[in-house]
């Protein structure tokens, strides 16, 4: 059993993953459950040619994606399981990442996060990209962020799954687990004149 990825302290990012190390994928401490037959039908680490679909858009450091491809034969049921993650009570804690989708694959299928506290036994769904994306009409990375306060006080898996089949291609990018507030507002007063008042009585 490998030890659950653990909060350091405050404003704390538990987990994050880019996808971005060539050949490590799925990557290390994540799983990959395909039901697909044929292998290049689950997901991948991948770099489209499209610029359209390259996470480089949001991150001009990205390499890669892990993405899944639509098979228009056979239905899909395809998984990328996060380690186990312990954010130790820290509230709050938030899922933060990409997913890109298009009407067109919403169609045909969906992509969902779930989470589990017993190691994949059960799984509650805590997203779903056909019930909660307003449609949009093109491809485009969707900015996701998800509350886990409820599942703070024991460890955790989050599953990523791609469902349904004839949909299209599916992305997932730039994913966090984020534990500890974050500043709303940060000032050492130095963007202040001397003698300016800053604050009323």
């Amino acid at each position: 059993n490998q030890t659950p990825l653990s909060p350091a302290g405050q404003n704390s990012v538990i987990l994050e993953e880019g996808f971005d190390v060539a050949g490590d994928f799925p990557p290390t401490g994540w799983t990959l459950v395909q039901s697909a037959p044929d292998p290049d039908d689950t997901w991948l680490q991948t770099n489209p040619s499209d610029p359209a679909i390259n996470f480089d858009n949001i991150d001009s450091q990205s390499l890669y994606s892990a993405m899944v491809p639509h098979e228009p034969d056979n239905d899909q049921d395809e998984w990328l399981i996060t380690p186990e993650i312990n954010a130790g009570g820290e509230m709050p804690t938030v899922l933060d990442c990409y997913i890109g989708t298009d009407t067109q694959f919403l169609d045909g299928a969906t992509i969902t996060v779930n989470v589990t506290t017993d190691d994949g036994d059960t799984w509650t769904k805590l997203w779903d990209a056909r019930e909660d994306l307003d449609e949009i009409e093109d491809w485009q990375w969707n900015h996701v962020i998800l509350d886990l306060d409820a599942y703070v006080d024991a460890p955790f898996k989050i599953g990523f799954q791609y469902i349904g089949v004839y949909g299209n291609l599916a992305g997932l990018d730039g994913v966090k687990v984020k534990a500890g507030l974050e500043y709303l507002y940060k000032s050492d007063f130095e963007e202040y004149a001397v003698g300016e008042m800053v604050a009323l009585y």
